[in-house]
């Protein structure tokens, strides 16, 4: 599966959001994301956050992790 850039910038957006930040590095956003996928709980934040990338992207969150290991390096 290729990368959509449409993904990326969608999900960088929405991790900027939650963590409070204007911008969000490609990695930073990366590593929040592959977090929350593999957490077994998660706080009430993270689950908002992966609630909103699950709706903004279209995919579950566990494949959206493995997608972003595709992203581009900074």
């Amino acid at each position: 599966m290729a990368a959509k850039p449409l993904h990326i910038a969608a999900s960088l957006r929405v991790v900027a959001k939650h963590k409070h930040m204007p911008r969000i590095p490609i990695e930073v956003a990366r590593e929040a994301i592959q977090r929350a996928a593999a957490a077994s709980t998660r706080t009430h934040e993270d689950q908002q956050m992966v609630d909103e990338l699950e709706r903004v992207t279209g995919m579950p969150i566990a494949d959206l992790a493995k997608l972003t290991e595709k992203w581009p390096k900074e």
